[in-house]
């Protein structure tokens, strides 16, 4: 069983935070998420380093926010050709923290995120054996979408996820972004004690001050990395859709880049709808996110896999920003929209349904303000100062 280690005064504690990639020269929400909470417990006291591979220029360490980042060396490619993530990666970082367990010992708590997972075993085990509290973010329970992904190898990252479950439980203390995940941790794992629900934050500070939206820049924003489970490409039909049907012409811009760049640019001129989505790719800085989010009229995150928690979510709800989203076994939470408040759930999955959702909003204006204040007076329940304070919580409890 867990031992509870270091009450009291932590001004000072040494934390050694784990992740395959860093924030923000990789953007990501599990990332964001760590560095978000990482700066703030700077601001509490604490000394943070966090270990990844190095997507930083110059030396092997940096420092960001107070944050020491120390690199694990250049990574290897994360996804095919497919936009599936490359089975090589995982070997690979998990022969890379094998070779740094040594600097464990030099810090009183350890924090890692869940992927690659292949990472996990050895520093549970590490951690258990000298004595160091351990903290773990596990946003996705795949379970059988194991086979799904991957008809080949897939029952490998299924096993894996059972056996580390169970076993990082008894050593760990899990923490999710959402309800619906936090059940299913239970569920594989056996365990109800030691599994926590903290939501994402809205990086107020960031996004600054919200004025009255007159003339929006864009109908529609839509931002993440391009992978398939990311459902952009029925967004796209949707567009199609809405003209199509709807005879409603609305303008769409896609942030962010990844391995469907080129097909989802391919199916926009399919869908003859070019002159419609501007494809911004990757904006490093996010306080220009924030600009263009705070022009546009609502989200939509048509996710249809990849965790119940969603930072891109509330993102969007920090710029006032509606949120569409499907309502799938595999998307995001069910607590994360208020249907008709804050956004609508879209079922079935299809573009001619996000097409009906998107017209019953965009087509009338006092349906599209009494979602924006209502989603402007739910952004103020998230705040990033609250939730580090309560991985502090669980980091001296752990």
């Amino acid at each position: 069983m867990k031992k509870k280690h270091h009450e009291g005064d932590t001004r000072g504690k040494k934390l050694l935070m784990v992740a395959d990639v860093a924030y923000p020269y990789v953007k990501g929400g599990a990332q964001r998420r760590q560095f978000e909470v990482g700066r703030r417990l700077v601001k509490l006291g604490w000394e943070v380093d966090l270990l990844s591979y190095q997507s930083w220029e110059g030396g092997e360490t940096t420092v960001e926010y107070g944050i020491k980042y120390v690199g694990l060396g250049q990574s290897p490619q994360f996804f095919n050709k497919k936009g599936k993530r490359s089975k090589i990666q995982p070997i690979h970082f998990f022969l890379r923290i094998l070779a740094n367990l040594w600097r464990i010992k030099q810090y009183d708590f350890v924090w890692a995120s869940q992927w690659p997972m292949s990472h996990l075993l050895p520093i549970a085990i590490a951690c258990h054996h000298k004595n160091k509290p351990l903290v773990i973010d596990w946003f996705e329970v795949w379970d059988n979408l194991w086979i799904r992904y991957s008809k080949s190898v897939g029952w490998i990252g299924l096993l894996l996820e059972k056996i580390l479950l169970r076993y990082t439980v008894h050593v760990a203390d899990l923490v999710t972004d959402s309800r619906v995940e936090q059940e299913r941790i239970r569920r594989v794992s056996g365990q109800e004690e030691g599994i926590h629900f903290l939501p994402n934050g809205v990086p107020k500070e960031e996004i600054g001050e919200l004025s009255e939206l007159k003339l929006p820049l864009f109908d529609i924003v839509c931002l993440g990395r391009l992978k398939s489970h990311k459902g952009v490409n029925l967004l796209l039909k949707a567009v199609a859709s809405l003209r199509e049907r709807h005879k409603l012409k609305v303008s769409l811009a896609l942030i962010g880049d990844g391995p469907e760049r080129e097909k989802l640019t391919d199916l926009s001129e399919k869908l003859k709808i070019s002159d419609q989505v501007t494809f911004y790719g990757l904006i490093p800085d996010s306080k220009e996110v924030y600009a263009i989010m705070k022009e546009c009229s609502l989200c939509v995150v048509p996710t249809i896999g990849g965790g119940a928690g969603n930072v891109t979510l509330y993102e969007a709800y920090g710029c006032g920003l509606p949120v569409l989203g499907f309502r799938c076994p595999d998307g995001m939470d069910p607590d994360l929209i208020d249907h008709g408040m804050t956004g609508l759930w879209i079922d079935p999955i299809t573009p001619e349904a996000l097409a009906d959702g998107l017209y019953s909003v965009l087509s009338d204006k006092k349906i599209l303000q009494k979602m924006r204040l209502a989603v402007i007076e739910n952004a103020k329940r998230f705040d990033w100062d609250l939730i580090a304070e309560d991985y502090e919580q669980i980091l001296i409890g752990a």
